[in-house]
């Protein structure tokens, strides 16, 4: 089974850029709405939240409780002074996708 990456939808075209760039690196990927609930038994081995981050952390405390690393993307000029507890990695939401990916891939 590939390993799975959960993809928050808060920033959608965001999202689908993220899930895309995992896609292409052979990762399994899943997007989850902010509503949503990680499933106790979930197989996934990182989440990434689009939006939100130190706002509406609801995903990531769940992630964090179920020992899924999170990484959390935020607005450039937030990237180098954001630091919400909860949070493995926090990345400027211009990152290259690519980017993410290659350090995911070295967490997971």
């Amino acid at each position: 089974m590939k390993d799975l990456v959960l993809i928050s939808t808060h920033d959608l075209p965001r999202s689908g850029e993220v899930r895309d760039a995992f896609k292409r690196a052979g990762y399994g990927t899943d997007l989850v709405t902010p509503a949503e609930t990680i499933p106790a038994d979930s197989e996934a081995q990182l989440l990434v939240v689009t939006g939100g981050v130190g706002q509406d952390d609801r995903l990531a405390r769940q992630a964090h409780l179920r020992g899924i690393p999170v990484y959390g993307l935020v607005a450039a000029e937030d990237a180098s002074r954001v630091s919400p507890a909860g949070y493995d990695e926090i990345f400027s939401r211009d990152t290259l996708p690519d980017d993410i990916v290659l350090l995911g891939g070295r967490l997971i």
